[in-house]
C-alpha cells in the first residue's frame, strides 16, 4: 500500500548560533535562488513575471531578516535546537 503523506526529517540537532546562521541562511539562499531562476524562465517563456515566485521571494527575504537578526542578538554561547520537517503530499 502506498502512503499518501510522507514526511521526512531535514533538520534536526542543536547548533552554535553561528552554525545556525550558515545552516539556514543556506536553505534560504537556495530557495530564493529556485525561484529566481524560476521567475526568469517564466519572463523569457510567456514575457511576464511569475506572480508567486515573486510573492514567495518576497516572503523568504522577510522571514530570512527576522531568523537572522533572532540570532544576532542571542548570546554567543547560546545553543539553538533545529527541526524541520518536509512533508510531501500528491495532489490529483
Amino acid at each position: 500500500m502506498i502512503k499518501l503523506n510522507n514526511e521526512f526529517n531535514l533538520i534536526d540537532g542543536l547548533f552554535t548560533g553561528s552554525e545556525a546562521r550558515e545552516l539556514l541562511s543556506t536553505l534560504f539562499t537556495d530557495k530564493m535562488r529556485f525561484h529566481t531562476l524560476k521567475n526568469l524562465s517564466h519572463k523569457e517563456r510567456l514575457g511576464k513575471p511569475d506572480a508567486h515566485s515573486e510573492e514567495r521571494i518576497q516572503k523568504l527575504e522577510k522571514t530570512h531578516k527576522e531568523i537572522l537578526d533572532f540570532l544576532k542578538n542571542s548570546n554567543g554561547d547560546n545553543q539553538f535546537e533545529i527541526c524541520a520537517n518536509i512533508i510531501i503530499k500528491p495532489i490529483s
